[in-house]
């Protein structure tokens, strides 16, 4: 069996060699109108949650394959309510980037937003960064699955999702995209979830006592998944 870690670091290394730090680099089209619209549809998303904490407290956000840091470009900690960033990247030569972004000094209007990157997963050193609750995003992680099949992609995304539930008591909610389930063409390549992966999905989400809401974008044919705490 394929290991879908490294397959995925492979894939989207050989992919950000060829492109570079733009979007094309993570597996994306070049079209602006598509980018700028993902990371509306993520930030929609994060913000309906963050809601429900209120404007006098704060979240740390989780950014698990971040990239180049493309994230934080769009990012307004003052309207999400966001104190710390931590973004991880396990493919190194992307993380290199995402360290330069972080660096850059966006100019945010909340004077305790820190960023934290990290090559690897580690909830200890979360912990330690940010005592706050946290909300997890994985954009873009599940919708490539190169030549990993249908149903070891599904249990991959269902273990991952497990073990971040699992493992954070403190976690606050989670966003996730994939491909829609029925869109009018597929490719190969790409990850479209069964109903019985969404089944599985509403079932953990149910056992943990967390809720699940699904939507999609016809016109990026993509669907979006929130989990959200209790």
């Amino acid at each position: 069996m394929i290991d879908p870690t490294d397959h995925l670091i492979d894939l989207y290394r050989c992919t950000f060699l060829r492109h570079g730090t733009i979007p094309a680099g993570v597996g994306w089209g070049s079209k602006s109108f598509n980018i700028e619209r993902r990371y509306t549809n993520i930030l929609n998303s994060l913000m309906q949650m963050s809601e429900v904490l209120g404007t006098n407290s704060h979240f740390c956000l989780i950014d698990l394959g971040a990239g180049y840091g493309e994230l934080l470009r769009y990012l307004d900690p003052s309207s999400l309510f966001v104190s710390h960033y931590c973004g991880v990247e396990p493919m190194t030569e992307a993380f290199t980037e995402l360290a330069s972004t972080c660096l850059l000094g966006y100019s945010f209007s909340t004077s305790t937003f820190n960023c934290q990157i990290s090559d690897f997963f580690d909830y200890c050193s979360i912990n330690d960064f940010s005592q706050d609750r946290r909300l997890y995003v994985l954009n873009g992680v599940f919708t490539q699955k190169g030549s990993i099949s249908n149903r070891d992609f599904s249990d991959f995304l269902l273990d991952s999702i497990r073990l971040i539930l699992n493992s954070d008591e403190d976690v606050l909610g989670l966003v996730f995209n994939t491909m829609s389930s029925s869109p009018a063409y597929k490719l190969e390549t790409l990850f479209y979830p069964s109903r019985l992966l969404i089944s599985s999905l509403a079932d953990l989400c149910r056992s943990l006592g967390h809720s699940l809401f699904i939507w999609q974008d016809e016109a990026l044919c993509e669907a979006y998944f929130e989990i959200r705490s209790r």
